[in-house]
């Protein structure tokens, strides 16, 4: 369907996609590389962070990791409408850059972080009021009810964090840069998230409070790694917007 759209709608007829044929250019591929293959390890540390999470989860018994899952796939989706509005937010950015108007991607970018940050603060509170309403949908048994609903807190606490570094990073890849970021997520994700939810969450070093023990550890570990992967790309986004803006000044018309 999506060949069909591209041979024969309207917009792509003059661009004349298929009309001859070329020999690969490893010039372009590798830039499509350098590109691509940060932003798939970027996804693969985002998805083994969460499975990781479970796999440590399931030492605590079927209770813990079932209430984990349901908070987990709450979370997963609520996480589409950050996504989703990032991917938007990353085509309009990319548009802007290749119009030559780095003020306005600069400009499209923090509105963006501005609006989906908010929505996703809205959806956190939402979340928090309507918890025991959204258990219900999953009809879980009453001892893993009573286990989910602290976890809650956590889901709605790191909308915030979430939305921002999301949004931050499909910023980021609008402006062709995503190896810093995937250094950032495993760093943040991996390192603090992962090391420090264990950490928490088992006890290791005997001075973690009661409240954050078990499966509450793990989330509070990877909520503040979100916050710190936001506060390093949302920097990361300012540099280079203000580096981008000097070395491309706009071409007056």
């Amino acid at each position: 369907m999506t060949l069909g759209f591209v041979l024969f709608d309207r917009f792509y007829r003059p661009f004349k996609i298929f009309a001859r044929f070329s020999l690969p250019d490893w010039h372009r591929i590798w830039t499509l590389l350098k590109l691509g293959a940060p932003i798939g390890f970027s996804y693969l540390i985002e998805v083994t962070s969460f499975t990781f999470m479970s796999l440590f989860i399931a030492r605590l018994g079927t209770t813990a990791l079932a209430g984990h899952q349901i908070v987990a796939n709450m979370g997963t989706v609520i996480y589409m409408v950050p996504l989703s509005l990032s991917i938007a937010t990353m085509t309009l950015v990319s548009q802007s850059i290749g119009a030559n108007k780095p003020e306005r991607a600069e400009e499209i970018g923090w509105s963006s972080v501005l609006f989906t940050t908010t929505l996703c603060i809205s959806i956190g509170i939402a979340v928090w009021i309507f918890r025991i309403q959204l258990l219900d949908l999953y009809d879980p048994p009453a001892e893993v009810k009573v286990f989910s609903v602290p976890l809650f807190l956590f889901i709605a606490f790191y909308q915030v964090f979430d939305a921002l570094q999301v949004t931050a990073a499909f910023i980021l890849r609008a402006y062709r840069i995503a190896f810093l970021p995937m250094v950032i997520y495993a760093g943040s994700l991996w390192g603090v998230g992962l090391g420090g939810g264990y950490l928490m969450g088992f006890n290791v070093l005997g001075n973690t409070p009661a409240f954050l023990q078990g499966a509450n550890g793990f989330w509070a570990g990877n909520s503040l790694s979100l916050g710190l992967a936001a506060c390093f790309l949302l920097y990361l986004f300012r540099r280079t917007a203000e580096r981008y803006e000097k070395t491309h000044p706009p071409v007056e018309v």
